[in-house]
């Protein structure tokens, strides 16, 4: 559920976006490009949201866990067991943002080059 209203959510944003940057004589109206939108990013939504419900399922079969009781649980732990915790998640998001820029640079080179075509590829 959150995925798909997050999908909506997005849809309008970008729709609203689209149709107040038009240069153009006669503007598309905001409820095409919303269910234009809408479309394309609701399948992609739902099939990652059924994913990582899946995996919830599956790596919590019993009940769900709220993050109080995982940070409860994190500080129970003895000091260095905390350390190592701490240490990977700094690194977990330093390899992150590491991806995340590396991606977008190669990217940004791969669509900037060739046949529109074979850059989408």
């Amino acid at each position: 559920m959150g995925a798909a209203c997050g999908a909506l959510a997005v849809g309008l944003l970008e729709a609203r976006l689209v149709v107040t940057s038009f240069d153009g004589a006669r503007p598309p109206s905001l409820w095409d490009v919303a269910l234009a939108e809408i479309g394309v990013l609701a399948p992609l939504a739902l099939a990652v949201g059924g994913a990582v419900a899946l995996a919830a399922l599956f790596l919590e079969p019993g009940r769900a866990v709220s993050p109080f009781e995982r940070i409860t649980a994190a500080r129970a732990q003895p000091v260095l067991a905390r350390s190592r915790t701490a240490a990977l998640a700094l690194l977990a998001g330093l390899t992150a943002a590491a991806w995340l820029v590396g991606t977008a640079q190669t990217a940004r080179r791969t669509l900037a080059d060739g046949a529109p075509l074979a850059a989408g590829v």
